[in-house]
């Protein structure tokens, strides 16, 4: 397939391109397809939808359910992260802390990747930035659920010495917190994650957030979900999801990898759009 090109693996849902003719009073239940019977813990909520619409149309209901929001505002508490690249950054940056208050932002993470690129001019472009804030001080995070090991150096250097100049030497069989910048190669098209999606993330990335900021039983959200990514790696370890996109594709994409599953995650699917956008407050 080349670039962008995708198969219908879900031809029956005959999901319509939300516009201005399409009119939802309220979220419509569709039929799920058959091969998502749903054998394991988790559930998962797919909705194609506007999710400015839908979210206030849920606010209410919503408010307080999520552990973990990646790329949108959380309600009550948990931890929001935000993934952007060098264009939006700095913009989006000063708006969350306005919104949040600057006490409330938690981490910037820079994910690393290689790859070919273009640029000839400049140093190249591999990284993107992941804004991580919260809600309030009432949040979870949990370091040791994601420890990596320490690299061949840090090993072999206190091997020859038990503390090497340091004050306290490390727990080598334990492992490290991870730093602030990670390193995880993007979804080539080669890759047995990629499923045809072009801004499809890799499941790695999105584990070591969902890992660290929810427990097992949490509700995440993805309100641009894309391939499907967080809902994926959510409901591998018994986290529910709710999952938002727009984009038929997207929807079909989603559906495709949560059929892959097992255990299989409950799959409920819905469709909301309404013609006039809400004003949304983040108060």
């Amino acid at each position: 397939m080349g670039r962008g090109a995708y198969e219908h693996n879900y031809t029956q849902l005959n999901l319509p391109e939300l516009t201005a003719e399409t009119a939802d009073p309220a979220p419509v239940a569709l039929a799920v397809p058959a091969d998502l019977t749903g054998q394991g813990p988790a559930a998962v909520d797919l909705y194609c939808a506007e999710n400015r619409a839908l979210l206030a149309d849920q606010a209410e209901s919503w408010a307080g359910r999520f552990q973990l929001i990646y790329l949108d505002p959380p309600f009550e508490s948990g931890t929001l992260y935000v993934h952007l690249d060098w264009h939006a950054v700095h913009y989006v940056k000063v708006e969350l802390d306005r919104l949040f208050g600057r006490d409330r932002f938690l981490n910037e993470i820079i994910w690393c990747y290689p790859g070919p690129s273009p640029i000839r001019s400049a140093f190249k472009r591999k990284h993107d930035t992941i804004l991580a804030y919260t809600r309030s001080r009432d949040y979870y995070f949990d370091a040791d659920a994601v420890r990596v090991p320490y690299d061949e150096s840090t090993v072999k250097t206190f091997a020859a010495s038990a503390k090497a100049g340091f004050d306290k030497a490390p727990d080598l069989a334990r492992g490290k917190a991870p730093e602030d910048w990670w390193y995880f190669p993007v979804v080539a098209r080669i890759h047995s994650e990629r499923v045809g999606y072009e801004t499809q993330k890799p499941e790695a990335l999105l584990e070591r957030i969902i890992t660290a900021s929810s427990r097992p039983g949490d509700l995440v959200g993805d309100f641009f979900a894309g391939s499907g990514t967080a809902g994926v790696v959510a409901t591998r370890p018994g986290r529910d999801a709710i999952l938002i996109d727009r984009n038929p594709v997207a929807i079909e994409k989603s559906l495709l990898r949560l059929a892959r599953l097992d255990p299989q995650p409950t799959v409920r699917l819905w469709r909301y759009f309404i013609a006039e956008e809400p004003e949304i407050s983040c108060s």
